[in-house]
C-alpha cells in the first residue's frame, strides 16, 4: 500500500501483510503530520487477524503508532534522510558532494573544497562536531609548517572526513537501535554546536580589536 501525507506529500510505502486490520494513526516523518491508515484501504485477499505493526516509511525508519504500539520488526530505511537528519544545516550542500564519494556502491575518496575548514579547521571541526579531529586541528596549527599542511589537509579532505563520521556514527547508533525511528536521535547527536560559532566570532572579534588597538598605540 502507498500513503501520502496530505501535509508535505511524503511517500511512504507499507507491505500488505502489515496493513492494518483497524484504524491506526501514523506520524510522518518528515513533518510530524497525522497520516490515518483506514481498514477500509487493506487489501482484499489480506489476512485480518493477527497484530498490526505501525506503517513502513517509503526508505524510512517505521513511524510510530499512536498508543503503546510496538516498533515494526526489520524495517528498512532511506539512508539519505538519515544523512538529512544527522548533517542538519546546510544537509543539500553536503548530501550533493557526498555523491561524490560513492560510486557504483562502493566509498571512495575524492578530492573536494572547504574553505571554512580550511581557514578555520578547528573552530569548523567544533561547530560539526568531530572532536578528534578537531583536537588534531588545534595541535598542528601550534606547529610551524604544520599548520600549513593542515590548511591544504583540511581543505582539500574535510568534506570526506565528514562523510565518513556520518556513515559511522549512523550505523553505530543504527546498529545499537534498529527497531527505532531514528531520524529525531539523529539531528541529536550529529547536527551542530552552534556555541562554537558564537565563541569563534567572539574570540575573532576580541582579536580584531586587539591588533587594531595595538597598531592604534603603535601610532600614539
Amino acid at each position: 500500500m502507498k500513503i501520502i501525507c496530505p501535509n508535505c506529500r511524503a511517500a511512504y510505502n507499507l507491505p500488505d501483510d502489515r496493513v492494518p486490520a483497524r484504524r491506526v494513526v501514523v506520524e510522518c516523518k518528515r513533518c510530524q503530520g497525522k497520516l490515518v491508515i483506514e481498514p477500509a484501504e487493506r487489501p482484499a485477499n489480506d489476512s485480518e487477524s493477527g497484530p498490526c505493526a505501525t506503517a513502513e516509511p517509503l526508505g524510512g525508519a517505521p513511524a510510530q503508532r499512536s498508543g503503546t504500539a510496538d516498533a515494526a520488526q526489520g524495517a528498512s530505511f532511506d539512508p539519505l534522510m538519515d544523512l538529512t537528519a544527522f548533517i542538519g544545516p546546510k544537509a543539500e550542500k553536503y548530501l550533493d558532494i557526498f555523491k561524490q564519494f560513492e560510486e557504483a556502491g562502493r566509498t571512495r575518496f575524492r578530492l573536494t573544497w572547504h574553505w571554512p575548514a580550511a581557514l578555520v579547521g578547528f573552530w569548523w571541526l567544533l561547530y560539526r562536531k568531530l572532536y578528534v579531529w578537531a583536537v588534531v586541528a588545534l595541535v598542528l596549527a601550534l606547529v610551524p609548517v604544520a599548520n600549513l599542511v593542515a590548511i591544504v589537509g583540511f581543505g582539500l579532505g574535510a568534506n570526506y572526513l565528514y562523510y565518513r563520521h556520518a556513515q559511522k556514527k549512523i550505523g553505530a547508533i543504527r546498529a545499537a537501535l534498529p527497531d527505532a525511528n531514528l531520524l529525531i536521535t539523529l539531528e541529536q547527536l550529529g547536527g551542530v554546536n552552534r556555541w562554537a560559532m558564537i565563541v569563534a566570532i567572539i574570540l575573532g572579534g576580541i582579536g580584531t580589536a586587539g591588533m587594531l588597538a595595538s597598531v592604534v598605540l603603535a601610532m600614539v
